[in-house]
């Protein structure tokens, strides 16, 4: 594990400033907060979209049988 975080590092120091698209799951939950971390949040962009494409939950309850 500490291998995988060390390479994750030093990628995100390569790249010195990052967006990440935001979901709110784990993985984007973590990558948000490792690259504050690793960068400082002056480097760091969380982006969430919203898009008449995504259905509520509601709405994809109604599609199901």
């Amino acid at each position: 594990m500490k291998k995988l975080l060390k390479s994750l590092e030093e990628i995100l120091k390569d790249l010195k400033k990052v967006s990440i698209a935001f979901s709110g799951g784990l993985d984007s939950s973590f990558l948000s907060f490792f690259a504050r971390k690793t960068l400082g949040k002056e480097n760091v962009m969380a982006l969430t979209a919203y898009s008449q494409f995504i259905m509520t939950e509601k709405e994809l309850n109604e599609t199901k049988y």
